[in-house]
């Protein structure tokens, strides 16, 4: 069985139930939940990824309008949330800044409002996805270091994150491809340039890189590698 192209019709209703899900339209939480399931399921059937929806679903011109949402962090920022931090950057087009002028650090997620109610999601899916996956770990091999798993789930996550953008890329045409690679600089160094206004000079948050047990990471990796950001149609 072959799957089934997008069109711009199917592109055009992921990116209106996105904007579904603005709570700044009056959304609740169910039907913000909703809406982003819904998102989801037609990203999975058709196989596309994040970074080849439209910015903007009202019109062919790209939205360079970005906004900032702020994550309140703990005096230390676990190797967890750099994990998370770091996948949702591979995963979406957004970028996580450390503010650490403030008493207590804070994460800046900075990108356009469909991706940051995107990365959002991501966020609070990849946080129950770390936990769970821990904890089955944890009872089947009690001695397992905590970092050095999290640190493997975080590489073999990212990893099928990488696979899966290029089984996206093969789908499309020489002449889409060189139109979506275009897109994707332009909303990066649009990005950029919000950020440089805003912030000066950043460095974007980085995953941590050590681990001291093997074993861990091994079982991490593999772990992450069986992980799907966007879930099987007949697990809804």
């Amino acid at each position: 069985m072959t799957t089934p192209s997008p069109d711009s019709a199917i592109l055009d209703r992921i990116q209106k139930l996105f904007q579904l899900a603005d709570p700044a339209r009056g959304a609740t939480e169910h039907e913000i939940k909703t809406a982003l399931e819904k998102a989801e399921m037609l990203m999975t059937r058709y196989h596309i990824d994040r970074s080849r929806l439209p910015i903007s679903g009202e019109s062919g011109a790209p939205d360079r309008s970005f906004l900032k949402n702020s994550i309140p962090l703990s005096s230390r920022i676990s190797t967890k949330l750099k994990s998370l931090f770091s996948l949702l950057q591979a995963a979406t087009p957004i970028r996580v800044l450390i503010d650490k002028s403030t008493p207590s650090p804070v994460a800046q997620l900075i990108g356009s409002k469909t991706d940051l109610l995107y990365a959002e999601y991501l966020f609070s899916y990849l946080s129950n996805v770390f936990d769970s996956l821990w904890h089955q770990h944890r009872h089947q091999h009690p001695n397992s270091h905590q970092i050095s798993y999290f640190v493997g789930l975080h590489d073999g996550i990212l990893l099928s994150i990488q696979q899966g953008k290029e089984e996206a890329e093969k789908g499309l045409q020489s002449e889409e491809r060189t139109s979506y690679e275009i897109v994707l600089r332009d909303e990066a160094e649009a990005l950029q340039q919000f950020i440089f206004q805003e912030f000066g000079r950043t460095r974007k948050a980085r995953a941590s890189r050590s681990f001291c047990n093997r074993e861990s990471y091994d079982s991490g990796h593999h772990d992450g590698q069986n992980v799907q950001l966007q879930r099987p149609l007949e697990d809804r």
